[in-house]
């Protein structure tokens, strides 16, 4: 319980660029419990009546990050630091995640019946976005010992190949069901 705890706060510092992944306790009870959480923040706060797909979907997402993080990482000679990479993308996914579920619902609610109301959701969420690509950043940072324009570009390809994969095993209307 103690290392979920300060798993907790090194996470939620690592929103703020305030910590480093390294921090964090290598484990893969951790790694279990931040990617059900992802699991879960996924499909729950997503759009609603979609459940099963969006499940689905984010099922397939979670392994396939987890398992190029773990193939960049070993052909880079730094697999030693899949736990707690891996972690520290999961937990921060999550709690982005989840902080976003509120202003992009508020939004969603107040422009319902606007033609333009998917453009301003789309402007929220893209706020979220783009933290969670910052964050993702200075994660790859760490864990490779990459300079920050290496770092984006590596957390950049890393989300298009995933979103790829994710096309390519469900079509491109998984697209419009991920949240």
């Amino acid at each position: 319980m103690q290392s979920l705890n300060s798993s907790v706060l090194i996470i939620s510092k690592m929103l703020l660029f305030a910590e480093k992944p390294q921090n964090l306790p290598a484990s893969y009870g951790l790694v279990v419990f931040y990617a059900v959480a992802l699991l879960l923040a996924t499909t729950f706060l997503s759009t609603v009546g979609k459940y099963y797909e969006i499940f689905q979907i984010a099922t397939a997402q979670i392994t396939i990050e987890a398992g190029v993080v773990w193939i960049l990482l070993r052909i880079l000679g730094r697999a030693a630091r899949w736990k707690q990479t891996i972690t520290a993308l999961f937990g921060t996914d999550c709690l982005i995640h989840a902080l976003m579920y509120l202003p992009v619902a508020l939004v969603s609610s107040n422009v319902r019946t606007n033609p333009d109301g998917p453009f301003w959701v789309g402007i929220t969420a893209i706020f979220f976005g783009i933290w969670s690509l910052a964050v993702s950043v200075l994660i790859i940072k760490e864990s490779l010992e990459v300079s920050g324009i290496k770092a984006f570009f590596v957390s950049f390809g890393l989300a298009i190949l995933t979103s790829f994969i994710v096309i390519f095993i469900f079509g491109s209307e998984s697209f419009a069901v991920r949240a």
